[in-house]
């Protein structure tokens, strides 16, 4: 639910390729520095307006990191055995996840069919405008994850 805005969802994935790579087998790392690399490209691309994801890039995008993080939580690690802590992912995609309940909340509220679009998800957009809402968003979707990095 978060494809309206250009350079939203491919931000968040590379934020979320950043985080992994710390936790990440070295195995794993050459596969998270191609996928970045393609994302970079595509973002110049979405950035521009000249490339549009739609609900098909913006799906097929979450579930590849979300395979991802399954895999790289079920290497070995220092956590517990796993190489990145639960807690941890779920705070990784705790604000997505929650603008998605949440609207889907809202629009059960309103007689509407949560599949339906609207333009109410959580861009920040028409308080800071863009790309100032862009950053803001990143910041607050991808801080605690990275903050819990920093504690660990």
């Amino acid at each position: 639910m978060a494809d309206g805005k250009n350079g939203l969802v491919i931000s968040l994935c590379l934020g979320w390729i950043a985080i992994l790579a710390m936790r990440a087998p070295l195995a794993f790392l050459p596969f998270l520095g191609l996928m970045a690399a393609g994302l970079v490209i595509l973002l110049a691309y979405n950035l521009r307006g000249r490339l549009f994801l739609g609900d098909g890039g913006s799906y097929g995008f979450a579930t590849g990191i979300g395979l991802l993080t399954i895999a790289i939580y079920n290497s070995p690690g220092a956590h517990a055995g796993k190489a990145m802590p639960a807690e941890q992912i779920m705070l990784f995609f705790a604000v997505p996840v929650l603008d998605s309940f949440r609207l889907t909340f809202a629009r059960l509220a309103r007689g509407q069919s949560p599949t339906d679009g609207d333009r109410d998800h959580l861009h920040l957009q028409n308080r800071f405008g863009w790309p100032k809402g862009l950053i803001v968003y990143l910041v607050i979707a991808l801080a605690p994850s990275a903050a819990m990095m920093a504690f660990d």
